[in-house]
């Protein structure tokens, strides 16, 4: 099977009550804090993979360009209500490692339609 790819729109004028719902989601990954405590949610770029994993499209750094990371099982919101979102969503923070590479740490992912 070949690994799909969706687009999202902008989400500026999500509704209040929407917003609000998003505010309350958590993930495994995001821990008790949720996932807007500690990154901005963002639309997605993203594609499922031929095993059933997902990839977003994330650019790091402004000196990087933009690659697709794996998201890991654990940031998946697996909650039923995801406050009616259509279109995907990553909430990710930069991680830095020892050797100074930077890379993304995806703390929680809505999946979108490809309607």
């Amino acid at each position: 099977m070949a690994p799909s790819f969706a687009q999202n729109r902008g989400h500026s004028d999500m509704v209040a009550d929407v917003h609000a719902c998003v505010k309350k989601l958590k993930s495994e990954a995001s821990g008790s804090v949720g996932c807007c405590e500690l990154a901005d949610g963002e639309d997605a770029t993203w594609q499922q993979n031929p095993d059933d994993t997902y990839s977003v499209r994330i650019k790091p750094a402004a000196d990087q360009k933009p690659d697709w990371f794996p998201v890991p099982p654990k940031a998946i919101i697996q909650s039923a209500d995801t406050c009616g979102l259509r279109y995907a969503m990553v909430w990710w923070s930069i991680q830095r490692d020892l050797d100074g590479s930077v890379k993304p740490k995806i703390r929680c992912f809505i999946p979108g339609t490809r309607s």
